[in-house]
């Protein structure tokens, strides 16, 4: 069964879960099989354009995890105000080409809670302003699906792209359900909500000259940790996944989380 690893990209594409195994690898967290998904997303780049397809057997799943305040390290938790981070993960639910990424985006919402009756209207955060407090915004970084792990580090990071300006927004369902959620012969309490977003991004690389964008609507669960268990455990992923120092700017490396499979990863850790 395929699981998610579920990585995080709060601010910088540089977080990777500690200990957990490498993209396209076995991770205990959620199946995929079990997400529940619909809608598209069209990216494009100059002439070129790649349609994600979400749902039962469409080729690509989406989730999102909320991390409140509490569950984040002390600079970030400050670096947000009273807001909360909810990442949600793009990727391949086919498991059958071992080249493949598993996943190939990330986008950020830094929110005060989850919508309930309004849409919540996000602009994308400006880069170019990352000492500059931009209040309840969106964040995304985007490759395509059909990136390798093969390809050289170069070649990724030139189809690496960043959210530049743009708007999503982001409805959910009134009802929220109760699950359990198994980790390391233990089950965790989370809420599941389903949210819609409509993105209409722009896009841009600093390694390359060309543009992108990204629209479309995708309906996706996001889960919400209930209980001591489950915020220690969601705590634990942003404590030992997060840059000490947030900063809002692309990569200046090729990103740990697109590197080749034989590739050893070694969490971040305070010193």
């Amino acid at each position: 069964m395929k699981k998610i690893v579920f990585f995080i990209f709060v601010w910088a594409f540089q977080g990777i879960f500690a200990e957990v195994p490498l993209p396209g690898q076995s991770s205990p967290f959620i199946s995929i099989e079990t997400l529940e998904n619909s809608g598209q997303l069209e990216f494009k780049v100059g002439e070129k354009t790649e349609t994600f397809e979400f749902g039962k057997g469409k080729p690509h799943y989406a989730m999102g995890l909320v991390f409140s305040r509490k569950n984040l390290p002390t600079s970030f938790a400050k670096s947000i105000g009273q807001n909360q981070i909810v990442q949600i993960a793009l990727g391949n639910r086919n498991t059958s080409a071992p080249d493949l990424i598993t996943q190939f985006g990330s986008l950020t919402l830094k929110i005060e809670e989850l919508p309930s009756a309004n849409a919540l209207k996000l602009p994308f955060q400006d880069t170019s302003k990352a000492d500059k407090d931009q209040g309840q915004s969106a964040f995304l970084i985007l490759n395509s699906s059909q990136m390798k792990f093969s390809q050289e580090d170069q070649e990724k990071l030139k189809s690496t792209y960043f959210s530049e300006t743009g708007e999503i927004s982001v409805t959910s369902t009134k009802a929220v359900e109760k699950i359990s959620l198994p980790n390391t012969g233990k089950k965790l309490s989370f809420k599941r909500k389903n949210i819609s977003f409509n993105i209409d991004a722009k896009l841009a690389t600093p390694f390359s000259g060309e543009k992108g964008s990204l629209k479309g609507t995708v309906q996706i669960p996001v889960f919400s940790p209930q209980g001591a268990e489950a915020n220690a455990f969601v705590a634990e992923l942003a404590e030992t996944s997060l840059d000490k120092n947030p900063e809002i700017s692309p990569p200046k490396e090729a990103p740990r989380t697109l590197a080749s499979p034989e590739e050893t990863l070694k969490p971040k850790r305070d010193k």
